[in-house]
């Protein structure tokens, strides 16, 4: 194909979710990565002219900027792509601080009808997120009005809809992203986009509590880790390895919140099997070295037992403290400090 630290489980969301936003740094044209060498000099030529075309574009009007997108990827550079893609995303969260005034503003109970009704039944259940083609769906199920036109405008401004605690908020559409422009941009982008797909429709934490199975969060501790040892320099890499630490904290501290405890106070088998199949994965050595280390520590506990009464005991709790703070140096050292 073309292509804060370890306890901020809440910010992890809040960095798909434009709670946090951040700005990736784009590359000048000066410096982005120089076309492929081309037999044709018009083919040279219209890549320079892209990219000056591009240059004027960045920090202008989203919609033209993604109309020029949509017509020259396909046939762009991978680092040409990749910087159109930045860009698109850079000004849809530019938009978020607006967006999300609109939708919590004077207008706040009408939307948020619009959206009940449009998805509310009987059960009362709303879907979490109305991403991608989510967004069509939505006009189809509902009557135009002056809030659905103002919706639509920030629907087609790359921003979808996420559902917390009975109300929408806009977050970035990462899922439409994924699914336009993956295809056409370098590896390490498409991982991003995929990672913050994954991330925006099915999250690893919810209110701080894991939200995936033992599986599935040894599966993306994997992904996160892979992808910063590819990758790890990129833009918005600081947004996976915010998701790594929070993935790690949940594997050096299993809870009974994140049901990875039985009633006894004993790492569940699924969880123990985790630990085992990370503990091998010497592709990932911060991830083996949580895991790892959470073995020795669960070994170490009488009878198996981690906590008591609801609560971790003591030893183990400082046991995970100190892999925390182990696995965070290994990090550090293996893929730069996490900036501040």
């Amino acid at each position: 194909m073309r292509f804060a630290r370890f306890f901020c489980a809440a910010f992890a969301l809040a960095l798909f979710t434009g709670c946090a936003a951040q700005t990736a740094e784009i590359p000048s044209a000066a410096t982005a990565a120089s076309p492929a060498v081309s037999s044709s000099q018009q083919t040279v030529r219209t890549d320079a002219e892209l990219e000056s075309q591009l240059d004027t574009l960045v920090g202008g009007d989203y919609t033209a900027l993604r109309a020029f997108a949509d017509a020259n990827i396909q046939a762009a550079p991978e680092a040409l792509a990749d910087r159109m893609v930045y860009a698109l995303m850079d000004a849809s969260r530019a938009m978020l601080n607006e967006s999300n005034d609109f939708i919590y503003g004077t207008n706040s109970a009408e939307i948020q009808k619009i959206l009940f009704d449009a998805y509310g039944g009987s059960d009362g259940k709303m879907p979490r997120h109305i991403c991608a083609e989510d967004k069509q769906v939505l006009q189809e199920k509902t009557k135009s009005s002056a809030e659905l036109s103002a919706l639509q405008k920030w629907f087609n401004s790359g921003l979808c809809l996420l559902n917390a605690e009975g109300s929408y908020y806009f977050a970035l559409d990462l899922p439409e992203y994924e699914a336009a422009y993956a295809a056409y941009t370098s590896d390490g982008l498409a991982d991003y986009l995929h990672i913050g797909s994954t991330e925006t429709t099915d999250p690893l934490t919810n209110e701080e509590i894991l939200a995936v199975s033992p599986e599935e969060l040894s599966r993306r501790a994997v992904s996160y880790e892979r992808f910063l040892a590819q990758h790890s320099t990129a833009p918005y890499a600081g947004d996976v390895r915010i998701l790594l630490n929070v993935a790690v904290y949940k594997l050096v501290m299993p809870s009974y919140t994140d049901n990875l405890l039985d009633e006894s106070g004993r790492v569940r088998t699924t969880m123990l099997t985790e630990y085992s199949r990370l503990a091998a994965r010497e592709d990932c050595p911060a991830v083996q070295l949580a895991a790892q280390g959470t073995l020795e520590s669960i070994a170490a506990s009488p009878n198996g037992i981690v906590a008591e009464n609801g609560l971790p005991s003591d030893d183990f709790t400082e046991n995970a403290m100190q892999r925390s703070e182990q696995v965070q140096h290994k990090l550090d050292e293996l893929y730069g400090a996490l900036e501040k």
